[in-house]
């Protein structure tokens, strides 16, 4: 048996634009392709590809959305579905196609829990960490981590926490739990002052039985490996020691890659390796990854490959190739310093929680 399963939903093809939206079936469709044309992930057994799940029961859906948004989802669906604003459309078969990326989200993580696989990851769309509990957002349409979360309490496993580093705030995500002690949300992503959706501050740390669950991590234009790898060192590793999660849901976009038009971050293909890896060095067996953004579709596939060397611990297949010079200029020392700014100041608002 493979260590680790890429849950993948075909009928992701049929959520599609009428007209262009960087958020298309291409964005996943070509990495797969990538994978097994130019890799050996599938053929030496380290990676299973797993198509085989339909879609997540309404209970499952209901348990995070309002009855109402989910019966909207579903009418305005039949009826031919549409653009919506904020991003987001609706084909005639978005409703069946997001239901079916929340199951694979929600098998991803069973298969760990039942030790079917040392870890898996969650390659489906449409994405979900902008949706909230009754509105669509940022091409997010049911939220696939805060579904999933919800099914693994039901499992026993209580506490969950959530590593989010896609270029944008998990903002669905966190408004879902904001006031649940029994999920920890930690994004960390593009300074929301500047960038969508405009959300995930600094001061957002949750309310009520939530306060100091909800944590936010804000990144200037230019971050990137060594930024992040700070950012999970002073910040992710110790609040993850000090929560003692259960299980661990790692929200992956790849939007955060120098090669995206979109974020101006510059993670390379060595910083995917190092958020696999991570994961599977601090969270063994109880950990699943789920795709998020992503919009280099000429990228996608050595990074996914990349990522999932790091969660099997093997060989990191690339390098971006940046020289010095390059490096520099991506990623100054004006850049690290802001961070370590930044790192200072949360752990100054969450020093009533964790012991940093």
């Amino acid at each position: 048996m493979a260590r680790i399963a890429l849950l993948h939903n075909p009928n992701n093809i049929s959520h599609k634009a009428a007209s262009f939206s960087p958020e298309n079936p291409e964005r996943i469709e070509k990495a797969l392709r990538f994978l097994k044309a130019r890799t050996d992930l599938f053929s030496r057994d380290r990676v299973d590809l797993r198509e085989d799940f339909g879609e997540a029961g309404i209970e499952e859906i209901n348990a995070v959305h309002d009855r109402l948004y989910v019966d909207f989802v579903r009418d305005y669906c039949s009826k031919g579905g549409g653009f919506l604003g904020d991003s987001t459309y609706f084909s005639p078969s978005t409703y069946s196609v997001a239901r079916t990326a929340a199951q694979g989200a929600i098998i991803a993580a069973e298969m760990v829990v039942k030790g079917e696989y040392e870890s898996t990851f969650a390659f489906v769309r449409p994405p979900g960490h902008h949706a909230t509990r009754d509105r669509y957002s940022g091409y997010c349409i049911f939220n696939n981590g805060a579904v999933t979360a919800r099914h693994l309490q039901r499992m026993r496993k209580k506490r969950i926490m959530f590593i989010d580093w896609d270029a944008h705030a998990g903002n669905g995500t966190s408004s879902i739990f904001y006031d649940n002690p029994t999920v920890l949300t930690l994004s960390i992503h593009r300074d929301p002052h500047e960038f969508y959706p405009h959300e995930g501050f600094a001061y957002q740390i949750g309310s009520g039985d939530g306060r100091g669950y909800n944590i936010n991590v804000e990144m200037p234009k230019g971050s990137g490996d060594r930024e992040y790898k700070l950012v999970f060192q002073e910040i992710v590793e110790p609040v993850m020691k000090e929560f003692s999660p259960d299980f661990v849901l790692g929200i992956n976009g790849f939007d955060s890659h120098y090669s995206d038009n979109y974020a101006g971050l510059q993670v390379s293909e060595e910083g995917f390796y190092f958020f696999g890896d991570f994961l599977r060095r601090r969270a063994a067996g109880k950990f699943s990854i789920i795709m998020e953004g992503g919009y280099s579709s000429n990228s996608n596939g050595k990074l996914t490959h990349s990522l999932l060397a790091g969660m099997g611990g093997w060989v990191l297949p690339y390098s971006s190739g940046l020289d010095r010079l390059s490096v520099r200029v991506l990623g100054t020392e004006k850049t690290y310093s802001i961070v370590r700014k930044k790192i200072k100041e949360r752990k100054g608002i969450l020093g009533d929680y964790y012991s940093f």
